[in-house]
């Protein structure tokens, strides 16, 4: 007889011995001494492995966001060839071939990666690391300049298209499948203060590769608390500038969680990381870029919280929750802070001017 309380001990241990497999089937590991599940991912299932001394990332893509992998590590091999060429200054994850030659594993219908640790040190939000990430996510977008968009496949379609995310969220409201529309009415309200955002800024104007997922825990930190690396690159692709921008000032300049209501905004760290982006991005930016910064924050906070809402009247089958309401706090979250920065756009124009 298997216990409730057996069961998650069983799979995790099934888990890692499936991980320790498929490691052996990549180049430079050998002897295992240390497999073990990393935390901190929300997409991928990620493991540590430490192979005589040397210590590794293993991740298994997550199908159910990324239907089409190989898509991933194809766009990855260009994006390493373009960041090499083009002295890109910080690390990124460099992902190791199988002993067949190839960038991946196919295990079980699961495709499998393998890349050397970045090391990195935990940093606290203030004006030095947010100038460093701002710095970093300026230099990847010019590294990525050099590159015509075309040659990057789409990871996820309409990605941070809100025109498409808000009808998602219209016809979710229009079939309230699981009877939540009448929580959330206040919020339902609310999306129509930035719904014009959808109308201004259009993806069908994406005429770039940027990050696209530029949050501030995607940059590492090493022990002399500036930024050395830029991970997590699967959304990198066609996009725009103030994508990344306003992802990294809304992901950095509240410290509150994305479920918790925002906290002031911190006017010197909105200038540090203004500052570092413009700084890093030196010069690839045109005169239209530059100017559409400014709406880049509440354009991502509020495109954010539609998804949150849109997941919460559907039943929370895209993002993980902790709680039956998780989604609908999120969502709430994320709309408020999208006001907050709508109410900081003529400060952030005067930074962007300020920052050369």
């Amino acid at each position: 007889m298997t216990l409730a309380s057996d069961k998650p001990e069983k799979n995790h241990s099934n888990r890692v011995q499936q991980a320790e497999a498929v490691a052996g089937h990549f180049e430079g590991i050998r002897k295992i001494q240390i497999c073990e599940p990393l935390a901190g991912g929300n997409i991928h299932q990620s493991f540590r492995v430490i192979s005589e001394g040397n210590a590794y990332v293993l991740q298994r893509i997550n199908s159910r966001v990324f239907p089409q992998p190989e898509i991933l590590m194809t766009n990855a091999d260009v994006i390493h060839r373009v960041l090499s060429e083009h002295g890109f200054p910080l690390a990124w994850p460099r992902y190791l071939p199988t002993l067949q030659g190839d960038l991946w594993w196919r295990e079980a219908g699961s495709l499998w990666r393998l890349y050397p640790l970045i090391p990195s040190v935990k940093t606290t939000r203030n004006e030095t690391a947010g100038h460093s990430a701002g710095r970093a996510f300026g230099c990847f977008l010019r590294a990525m300049a050099k590159t015509e968009p075309a040659k990057l496949q789409p990871a996820i379609v309409d990605f941070h298209n809100l025109d498409a995310r808000l009808k998602a969220l219209d016809l979710a409201v229009a079939k309230d499948s699981c009877g939540r529309r009448k929580r959330v009415e206040d919020l339902l309200k609310k999306t129509d203060r930035h719904r014009h955002l959808a109308r201004q800024i259009r993806s069908s104007e994406n005429s770039r590769i940027v990050h696209n997922d530029a949050k501030w825990n995607n940059v590492l930190f090493g022990r002399n608390r500036v930024a050395n690396a830029v991970i997590d690159l699967d959304t990198t692709m066609a996009g725009q500038a103030l994508y990344d921008f306003g992802d990294l000032l809304r992901s950095f300049c509240s410290p509150a969680e994305e479920d918790r209501p925002p906290q002031r905004i911190r006017e010197s760290l909105l200038e540090a990381v203004t500052r570092g982006y413009v700084q890093g991005a030196e010069g690839s930016l045109n005169k239209a870029e530059r100017e559409g910064l400014v709406d880049g924050p509440t354009y991502m906070s509020f495109m954010l919280g539609v998804r949150f809402l849109t997941d919460f009247l559907e039943g929370d089958v895209y993002f993980e929750c902790a709680q039956p309401d998780h989604n609908r706090k999120r969502a709430e979250s994320q709309l408020m802070l999208a006001d907050n920065f709508a109410g900081l756009r003529p400060l952030l124009a005067e930074l962007l001017v300020r920052s050369g």
